[in-house]
C-alpha cells in the first residue's frame, strides 16, 4: 500500500528531473557536458553499485553494533532517503527558479541518494512479499507487489493531469511540485511506521510458518 508513492518519486527522475538539467550548467569536467537526459545514466551506474555496497557493507556494520536492519525498517529507511533525493532537487529547483543555473553536480548527488533508497525499498520489498507469503499466495503476492509499480504511474499520471489541466494542483510550478512530493512521502512514511509496528514477522520459506 505505501510503496506505490516511493515509485512516484522514482518515476520523476526520468521526466520532471530531465527538464529541470536543461536549465543547468551541465558542465560537470572540461570539454564534458552531457546532454540532459544523458544525466540518468547516473541512476543506474549508482543503482548498481550501490546495491553490493548496502547488501555486503551497510547492514552487516550495523548489524555489528546492534542495529538491527530488519525489512520493515529498511523499507522505511528507503522511503526517507528517496524524499531526501527530491529534497536536494526541490532545492536546485528553487534556484533555476530564481534564475540561477545551478552545478549539474547536484542533480548527480540526487541520482545517488535517489538510487540508495529505490533499491533499498525495491529489493527488500519483493523480498520481504515473497517470504511474507503462505506458499499457496506467494506468486499472487509477488505480482502484486509489481502492481505497486503500475499504480505509481496510474497516480503520477493524474498528478499531471491535473498540473495540465489547471486542476486543483495548478499551483504545483517549479519546486511547489517537489516539495508537494517530499510532504507527500512525509505522510506516508508515517502511515507506514504506524502499520509496520503492528505486522508480525511470519516467513513462510522451507516449511511451515515461523
Amino acid at each position: 500500500m505505501f510503496v506505490p508513492v516511493l515509485w512516484m518519486l522514482n518515476e520523476q527522475s526520468a521526466s520532471e528531473w530531465v527538464l529541470q538539467a536543461t536549465h543547468l550548467n551541465r558542465e560537470l569536467w572540461p570539454c564534458f557536458t552531457p546532454l540532459a537526459e544523458q544525466l540518468q545514466l547516473a541512476g543506474i551506474v549508482f543503482g548498481i553499485g550501490l546495491n553490493p555496497l548496502l547488501t555486503y557493507g551497510l547492514y552487516p556494520a550495523l548489524a555489528r553494533r546492534g542495529v538491527r536492519a530488519t525489512p520493515l525498517r529498511r523499507l522505511g529507511a528507503g522511503m526517507v532517503v528517496a524524499a531526501l533525493a527530491v529534497g536536494i532537487v526541490g532545492a536546485v529547483q528553487r534556484r533555476v527558479d530564481a534564475g540561477a543555473h545551478p552545478s549539474a553536480w547536484w542533480q548527480v548527488l540526487a541520482y545517488c541518494v535517489l538510487a540508495s533508497g529505490v533499491i533499498t525499498v525495491a529489493i527488500t520489498g519483493l523480498e520481504y512479499a515473497y517470504t511474507h507469503a503462505p506458499k499457496a499466495l506467494k506468486s499472487l503476492t509477488t505480482a502484486l507487489w509489481v502492481l505497486t509499480i503500475a499504480a505509481a504511474n496510474l497516480g503520477l499520471s493524474l498528478l499531471n493531469g491535473s498540473l495540465a489541466r489547471g486542476g486543483w494542483l495548478a499551483g504545483l510550478h517549479g519546486a511547489n511540485f517537489y516539495w508537494f512530493s517530499v510532504a507527500l512521502m512525509a505522510v506516508n512514511v508515517t502511515l507506514f511506521a504506524v502499520v509496520a509496528a503492528r505486522l508480525p514477522e511470519r516467513v513462510f520459506v522451507g516449511g511451515a510458518a515461523r
